[in-house]
């Protein structure tokens, strides 16, 4: 089963729901398609990406009483050699930020309540969330990194949100 919460909606169709979580069994083809940009609707209210509200859904994580969080968090291109040309190569950019400062700030509030691994992101980052092209290359590189990252004992050691603060290379 996979679990993910859509914030503000109800849902009425035959898939259980707790406390706003909808649950799919991985044969639902609804599930295997949420990676394309489509758009589902459940009764007459339509259904988004959780990340809209929130991307990693920490403190519903602890509503929930989890004790120990694992956090891949997306990063952001922290090394780009210029400003990302384009209005939508921009807004995504800006996006990455915004996401990464709520992921930062969703952990400060947490404190030493839950223990925290976060997976380190790729860094140095020099590409934009505009380009595609170099995915199978990202991938590559991050199964690497957290493979060693995890040989080194990774998920042995708690995280701080200081770990994915605004940097430059």
């Amino acid at each position: 089963m996979v679990a993910w919460r859509t914030p503000r909606f109800q849902f009425t169709s035959q898939q259980r729901t707790w406390r706003g979580w909808r649950f799919f069994s991985l044969r639902d083809p609804r599930s295997t398609q949420s990676s394309r940009a489509r758009r589902y609707r459940a009764s007459s209210h339509p259904l988004m990406d959780g990340a809209i509200a929130t991307n990693t859904p920490i403190r519903a994580a602890a509503d929930l009483g989890a004790s120990r969080l694992i956090v891949l968090p997306t990063g952001y291109a922290c090394s780009l050699k210029e400003p990302p040309k384009g209005a939508i190569a921009r807004a995504l950019h800006a996006i990455t930020l915004l996401i990464e400062w709520q992921l930062i700030r969703d952990l400060e509030r947490l404190g030493d309540e839950i223990y925290v691994c976060i997976v380190p992101t790729l860094c140095p980052l020099d590409v934009s969330p505009y380009d595609f092209s170099a995915s199978h290359y990202l991938i590559e590189r991050a199964a690497e990194n957290t493979r060693k990252w995890l040989d080194r004992g990774g998920l042995s050691r708690r995280s701080s949100p200081q770990e994915l603060q605004a940097h430059r290379h």
